[in-house]
């Protein structure tokens, strides 16, 4: 049996790529993994969105990721983290969803 480390890119690459394939860079529910202290930093490498709606992010987590969102010029999204019906914890999909508004700024981004 072999094991073999996989390779994770740098957030500037994958930010980069992301950007430089048309695509939409949205930071993931920044309260569970308690980085909100990199927002800033990644608003300069292109980041776009937040994730401000998370079934595992408490309220707190959900009204400071709304208000960085507001303070950076982010666009706030939201999203069950549905993984399948199998996993330890079914979130179901609709169980949060994005604030109003949100689309028409994503689409925005495309037109």
């Amino acid at each position: 049996m072999a094991s073999v480390e996989p390779h994770y890119p740098e957030t500037r690459e994958v930010l980069e790529a992301a950007a430089g394939s048309g695509g939409v860079c949205v930071l993931a529910h920044p309260g569970v993994y308690r980085n909100f202290d990199v927002v800033a930093e990644l608003c300069g490498l292109g980041l776009q969105g937040i994730e401000a709606q998370h079934p595992r992010q408490s309220a707190e987590d959900c009204a400071r990721a709304a208000q960085a969102a507001a303070q950076k010029g982010l666009i706030p999204t939201g999203g069950s983290d549905f993984h399948g019906a199998y996993s330890k914890i079914v979130n179901p999909i609709g169980a949060r969803t994005a604030p109003e508004g949100t689309l028409e700024r994503l689409e925005h981004l495309f037109l």
